[in-house]
């Protein structure tokens, strides 16, 4: 990550293209499941200033239809933030069922 914030352009190109594929897999996903917002977080995303313009820019080339319009929302959250989310969103579908 140090080397990537310090220019390092083969470095820089790492993140560029780990980015472009992850966003392109997001899109994949919501172009068949058609959710209504994508929140990206986890311990992960400790570089996510080196990641996120290329995730968007994945998301926006693949996603399509109601998908392309989907909010896409990256935040570096502790593991406890997103944990928290998850277990709400599978409770509410349990509940819901």
């Amino acid at each position: 990550m140090a080397l990537a914030r310090g220019g390092d352009a083969r470095v820089g190109a790492v993140f560029a293209r780990a980015g472009d594929a992850i966003g392109s897999g997001i899109a994949a996903v919501a172009n068949l499941v058609g959710p209504a917002r994508i929140v990206v977080s986890g311990e992960g995303l400790a570089a996510y200033d080196l990641f996120e313009p290329y995730i968007r820019a994945g998301f926006q080339r693949q996603a399509f239809g109601a998908a392309a319009d989907c909010p896409l929302s990256i935040r570096p959250l502790p593991f406890e933030e997103w944990a928290r989310g998850a277990a709400t969103v599978s409770i509410k579908a349990l509940v819901a069922a």
